[in-house]
């Protein structure tokens, strides 16, 4: 893996101590600083890890400061980073495994070096778990971000038009940031196909785009109606079939795109409301996208 550490004056010497320990235990390193034990304040190397984690040039960060609790404050207050502060091999372990943390923060005044390595290879020596409990608490932390954590506005003083979607990634792996408007959302490939799970994978989030159309504009028009639909659930799937075997498409050779999409009205609606609601599925914008021809035009800027 690719580790960074940083450290403030109080945790230079512990840094210095553990860059030589990764090393022999076969991971990249990188040292954001500090680099003498000259006062410096830890704010500045937990945003230098921070960085470098959260845009994917590193894969885990290393953060030391006296006690620890100042980096471990400063590195969470970053989108994405989920720095926990440890004293045994436990916690170093398992907030890896259950809580996908991706800096360890140290104390160099409350620990010995030989104690630091210990956590430091436990850290190290495990990945995400990836069971729907941790993953759904991850989710709810990632909501605590979008409620509470404001981006700092763009250069041009803004914050991403409402129209655009922006799409950051570091080309060494899958995870990407996609920024639309003021919401942060997150893309990845699962950890069997070579990716870190950080979020669902494009096709995921191109059916989650269409079932929620599909729910927004049947609920919209039901409103209109004043029909006593309660709720919509939208199911999707995505695969590829043969041409041939799509008895309604033009084309008749080579493989298609095929999305199935169930869905479920629950409402005391009659059979002819439910009927017309799945016609007015069918008339969703993304869904028309999704249909018709479309015109991509890329350039490089």
């Amino acid at each position: 893996m690719r580790i960074v550490f940083g450290a403030d004056h109080a945790g230079f010497e512990l840094k210095q101590n553990l860059l030589a320990y990764v090393r022999e235990l076969g991971h990249e390193v990188s040292d954001a600083g500090t680099h003498s034990t000259a006062a410096v304040d830890y704010p500045d190397y937990a945003e230098a890890v921070g960085m470098a984690v959260r845009n994917h040039k590193e894969d885990r960060g290393i953060l030391i400061c006296g006690s620890g609790v100042g980096a471990s404050v400063a590195a969470n207050k970053m989108r994405g980073i989920r720095a926990g502060l440890c004293h045994d091999t436990y916690s170093a372990r398992q907030g890896v495994e259950h809580d996908d943390m991706n800096v360890l923060v140290l104390g160099s005044r409350v620990m010995a070096a030989e104690l630091a390595r210990e956590l430091v290879r436990s850290f190290l020596s495990v990945t995400f778990s990836g069971e729907s409990r941790h993953v759904r608490r991850l989710e709810k932390i990632r909501t605590l971000e979008e409620k509470f954590c404001q981006e700092p506005p763009s250069a041009d003083g803004g914050n991403t038009p409402s129209g655009d979607v922006i799409v950051t990634g570091d080309a060494a792996g899958f995870a990407q940031e996609i920024r639309a408007g003021s919401h942060l959302l997150h893309s990845d490939e699962p950890l069997a196909a070579g990716g870190t799970d950080t979020g669902p994978t494009p096709y995921g989030l191109l059916l989650a785009a269409l079932g929620a159309c599909t729910s927004m504009t049947v609920g919209m028009y039901a409103r209109r109606k004043a029909w006593p639909l309660a709720s919509v659930t939208v199911s999707l799937r995505h695969s590829r079939i043969y041409a041939s075997d799509c008895a309604d498409c033009e084309t008749k050779e080579g493989m298609l795109d095929r999305i199935e999409r169930d869905i479920h009205f629950s409402g005391s609606l009659t059979a002819e409301q439910r009927d017309r609601l799945l016609e007015i599925a069918n008339k969703c914008p993304v869904h028309r996208t999704l249909t018709s021809e479309i015109d991509i035009q890329s350039r490089v800027v």
